[in-house]
């Protein structure tokens, strides 16, 4: 069981952006390979059918992530998914795992901010065990006050050992913090520890009943299956349990932004300072779809690798960073993210490195990219297509959370149409568009200052943002 962030430490890099938003086009051929259905209680179903071999991926996806946490209850979405895996009234805590276990197959679930998903890869034969099981919890999980205490120990470990440990993690809470309010992505997915402290288990009772329905959920399967096979199984599993006929939770934006001051931070336990900036996008939707598909080629000739401008400039050239990244976050339910790391080679390098990014972001709106540049951008995009395609669970990942968040299966099939059409035109259009400094904000983290530095630049020491 593990927690997605959209804001992971700058150089542990988890956002898989640019693999997962290209990653699912197909050719015509292909897609006849991915059906869709609906079963009359609103359970939607995608099959992806794979022949290679005798193996299958079921995954089911609940539209129920970290920004569907009530009011001062953050991290309940992903602290009830630990507690899915308790008992249900046929199996005992622990016994879901067993069986899968027995069978030989492998299980684990995530939550991200949009959805939580729930996976088992197992042989062929075996959908129909599976199957039962997950339809099972979504029904008839028991809920122990004991075993509700014990999980939420075990989440409060978690975020001890992620976040609060990690320097550079709480400064990307703070940095989200600030850059999404009042929406719910400005709270960290894992939670805000004050506010884990105080969930118990009539908090975990409601967030089942309100979200945890075959009308709120996805049901994917990939593999050596096809869709009579998984609706026939679907309909006598899920199918009978009623749908919850819960109304939507209203989007909501985050507050005006007027180029916000930088966030300076100091932690005893830093060694190295790192720079983080993130720029807050608009939502996804089928009429900025190409101008996003221009923003993903933009990051990756900004800030990919080592043929990246930016590692250009700050490693090779100036020899003031000692590392540079970056990625765009286009596919949510709600506003999205284009963030860009340095680690400025020391303290005093600090500023230039931030005056060097301006610089280079400042020249993508100004001037053309290079045809070579762009070419050597898509070339990278549809190679990380290719290597995704080829894998099974990657399919049903892919498909499983761009259909969560409103996409349709032609909506992820244009996605390579869109980044084979962009131009150079293109790309500098998106720079002015997206690399907004009115809509970003920037965080700071060094090892301790002296005293006058630390009254210059405001600097504070790390800890949570209180919500």
């Amino acid at each position: 069981m593990f927690f997605q962030s959209s804001g992971r430490p700058f150089y542990i890099l988890f956002v898989i952006a640019s693999v997962v938003l290209s990653a699912c086009s197909q050719s015509a051929d292909e897609l006849q390979n991915i059906k869709t259905d609906r079963l009359p209680n609103g359970l939607e179903i995608v099959v992806i059918t794979d022949t290679r071999a005798p193996v299958i991926t079921h995954m089911i996806w609940y539209k129920a992530g970290a920004m569907d946490d009530p009011e001062g209850k953050s991290g309940i979405a992903h602290y009830f998914e630990h507690l899915m895996f308790k008992g249900t009234k046929t199996l005992a805590p622990g016994e879901f795992s067993e069986k899968i276990a027995m069978m030989g197959g492998s299980e684990n679930a995530f939550t991200a901010y949009d959805y939580t998903a729930y996976f088992q890869r197992i042989s062929a034969d075996k959908l129909t065990e599976v199957m039962k099981l997950e339809a099972d919890r979504m029904s008839n999980l028991v809920f122990v006050e004991s075993q509700a205490l014990s999980e939420r120990d075990v989440v409060l470990e978690e975020r001890a050992s992620r976040t609060d440990s990690s320097p550079p993690a709480l400064l990307g809470e703070k940095l989200r913090h600030v850059l999404h309010k009042p929406h719910p992505y400005a709270r960290p997915i894992i939670g805000w520890r004050h506010e884990i402290e105080k969930l118990n288990l009539e908090d975990a009772k409601n967030f089942y009943k309100r979200f945890y329905a075959p009308d709120n959920a996805i049901l994917v399967v990939a593999g050596d299956t096809d869709m009579p096979e998984v609706k026939r199984l679907a309909a006598k599993y899920y199918g009978v349990i009623p749908p919850a006929n819960k109304p939507k939770n209203q989007l909501i934006k985050g507050d005006s932004l007027s180029a916000p001051e930088a966030i300076y931070m100091q932690d005893v336990r830093t060694r190295q300072p790192v720079m983080q900036r993130i720029y807050r996008l608009p939502e996804w939707s089928r009429d900025n779809a190409k101008s996003f598909a221009a923003l993903e080629l933009l990051m990756e000739i900004l800030s990919s690798g080592t043929t990246g401008r930016l590692y250009q400039s700050l490693v090779v050239d100036e020899k003031i960073s000692v590392g540079v990244g970056g990625w765009a976050d286009t596919m949510r339910r709600g506003q999205g993210e284009a963030v860009v790391y340095i680690s400025p080679r020391d303290i005093t390098h600090i500023d230039d490195n931030i005056a060097l990014l301006d610089s280079e972001i400042a020249k993508l709106k100004a001037e053309h990219i290079t045809q070579q540049e762009l070419e050597r951008a898509k070339t990278k995009i549809l190679a990380d297509t290719l290597y995704a395609r080829d894998s099974q669970f990657a399919q049903a990942r892919i498909y499983g959370s761009l259909l969560t968040i409103g996409l349709k299966v032609e909506d992820v099939d244009r996605w390579t149409q869109n980044i084979e059409a962009v131009s150079v035109a293109d790309i500098q259009k998106a720079a002015t568009l997206y690399l907004d400094a009115s809509q970003s904000i920037t965080g700071i983290l060094t090892p301790p200052l002296d005293s006058s530095n630390e009254t210059e630049k405001g600097y504070e020491k790390a800890g949570e943002v209180k919500s």
